[in-house]
């Protein structure tokens, strides 16, 4: 039986501040998020044993390289603002086990997330929040069936939206993907946010469709919609029951009175909705 430890567990915690290497060879799970200041986590990756199945480190004083997390087990990776790790993700041995990676605000890492080398992979999030220089890139089209895909301020993500058939969750911001038909998004999506950057281009939602009961947001900036879209989307979601997470809907375009009421109707189930003209 697994055993995992996460920092918050007691705030008297005797692992609390240490370095990797003396996590438990027992534990096979450890995260510090939002739970310990700044670098109160020391060490080199390949120090982790290679029991862990699950890591989650954010702003915490570790350094080596990404590879070496990439364990026969390890099944979640998540490293968040550790700034001292490096590496590039195209080179190793393909790794079977990896499900979710998630990689944000990291300068040394480069290199292409490929379906090849992580054939199973379903949650992908790579984000360079922080506007640092980061060289990381994966094509969408490659994991058209994960379950979420996130990439901001990455040219190197490429890929059209309208071809991912199972995401509930797609943020795309600031890279070079594309989107156009949006009567063609994933039916379990709960989450949509893209901004095509600079440049302002044309999308449609040609045909009505089912959203799921719960909706976080759907946020399309510098994504044109024609009126009777716009329309039409409104009053699709003011199908949807529960908002929650963000609670948005972030749209451009005009609108018209025949989407009165659908707008009415999701503002009063609590989500914000912002057409921008």
């Amino acid at each position: 039986i697994g055993l995992g430890f996460t920092a918050s567990d007691t705030a008297n915690s005797p692992f609390a501040e240490y370095n990797i290497e003396s996590l438990p060879k027992y534990f096979d799970a450890y995260a510090t998020s939002g739970v310990l200041a700044s670098n109160q986590v020391k060490g080199e990756l390949k120090s982790l044993h290679d029991g862990f199945t699950y890591i989650l480190l954010e702003n915490e004083n570790i350094y080596g390289n990404i590879t070496d997390a990439f364990t026969d087990k390890m099944q979640s990776l998540a490293l968040v603002n550790c700034l001292n790790i490096s590496g590039d993700l195209t080179s190793g041995a393909k790794n079977l086990v990896l499900l979710n990676l998630t990689a944000s605000s990291i300068t040394g890492i480069s290199g292409t997330i490929s379906r090849s080398k992580f054939p199973n992979l379903k949650s992908i999030q790579v984000q360079n929040n922080n506007n640092y220089v980061s060289n990381i890139g994966y094509n969408i089209e490659e994991f058209k069936d994960a379950t979420k895909v996130y990439a901001t301020r990455l040219p190197n993500v490429t890929g059209n939206v309208d071809l991912l058939t199972n995401a509930a969750n797609i943020v795309l911001e600031h890279t070079n993907c594309t989107i156009y038909n949006l009567s063609q998004l994933p039916p379990n999506l709960t989450e949509l946010s893209f901004n095509s950057g600079s440049i302002r281009k044309n999308v449609i939602y040609p045909t009505s469709r089912n959203f799921p009961s719960s909706m976080s947001r759907i946020g399309l900036v510098n994504c044109e919609l024609s009126s009777a879209d716009i329309d039409r989307l409104l009053n699709d979601l003011a199908q949807v029951t529960t908002w929650i997470g963000f609670r948005s809907v972030n749209l451009t375009g005009t609108r018209t009175s025949a989407s009165d009421v659908a707008v009415q109707t999701i503002i009063s189930r609590g989500a914000s909705v912002t057409i921008n003209a």
